[in-house]
């Protein structure tokens, strides 16, 4: 039994595609964050609110932007890191519009709240 060159690199060959044929798959179609947000929990959040307050209504926060691979994080606006945190989402059932929340580092506000597709 032979077993191809990637099998034992799993999240790399997730990541490439090794061995897939298919260039219509996107890796924005697949889930590339831990957690999603609803449109409707996306579209009800505010600027100015808490972190906790936003952590205790969705009951999660997204991927830190430390762990987003930068072809995503390069969709959205460049920010001072020292000043402001930003978390990255999916968005359920559409799964390539991504969400960015960023947060003040020093009052822990939502500061800004951005959408863009991958």
């Amino acid at each position: 039994m032979r077993i191809p060159a990637c099998a034992g690199l799993i999240v790399a060959a997730a990541l490439a595609g090794c061995g897939s044929t298919s260039s219509s798959t996107s890796t924005a179609s697949q889930n590339l964050f831990d957690d999603s947000i609803t449109q409707q929990q996306y579209a009800a959040l505010r600027v100015g609110e808490d972190q906790q307050t936003i952590i205790d209504r969705v009951q999660h926060l997204g991927k830190p932007e430390t762990t987003v691979a930068d072809r995503f994080v390069a969709l959205f606006p460049r920010h001072d890191p020292k000043r402001v945190l930003c978390d990255y989402w999916q968005v359920t059932g559409d799964s390539a519009l991504l969400v960015q929340l960023c947060f003040s580092s020093r009052t822990e506000k939502l500061v800004r709240k951005l959408e863009q597709r991958a």
